[in-house]
């Protein structure tokens, strides 16, 4: 199982991806931060929930994850939402950058939820999210993680995810 997750974040981290699959590959990894990750409830619900907040930049690809994939043996579903009053019951929550100007309140709100924070701007970083994106300068994807916020959310995260990392402590 390790040599195939390695082999998979080699293929991430190939700069050929284009510009087109960028959030194929950001759906991707949003899977694997789910995978990797441990909430105290898992075992007591049977639909795992991905929300994503604001402009919704994946075009089909979260929904062809929900399709595809089970999350720690559960089926997944993805919502779309608008506001921040429709973030009930996530477990996964995806800020899309249109909503870097209410961050600091959604961020406030999802540390209530024990939900897995994952945006796409240096702001969402700086304002508490546990995984967020960023397009290095070869043109790759990788993503900043904060191993004290997730510990902090309830969160247990596998430490062999967080190496694909840059660890950062905002």
């Amino acid at each position: 199982m390790r040599i195939l997750t390695v082999i998979f974040f080699l293929f991430l981290f190939f700069p050929g991806w284009g510009q087109e699959n960028e959030y194929a590959i950001k759906a991707a990894y949003i899977e694997k931060f789910a995978r990797f990750t441990q909430w105290d409830n898992i075992t007591q619900i049977d639909t795992f929930r991905i929300t994503v907040l604001g402009k919704n930049p994946f075009k089909g690809e979260l929904d062809n994850l929900a399709e595809n994939y089970s999350i720690h043996n559960k089926k997944v579903s993805v919502r779309y939402a608008k506001t921040i009053d429709q973030l009930k019951k996530t477990h996964l929550l995806f800020v899309a950058a249109s909503e870097d100007k209410h961050l600091t309140t959604i961020i406030a709100r999802a540390k209530q939820m024990n939900v897995l924070i994952v945006g796409e701007t240096k702001k969402c970083a700086e304002a508490g999210g546990h995984f967020v994106f960023f397009i290095a300068n070869n043109k790759t994807i990788g993503f900043n993680v904060n191993p004290q916020r997730i510990k902090k959310s309830g969160l247990d995260t596998d430490i062999y995810l967080m190496s694909y990392g840059e660890v950062v402590k905002y």
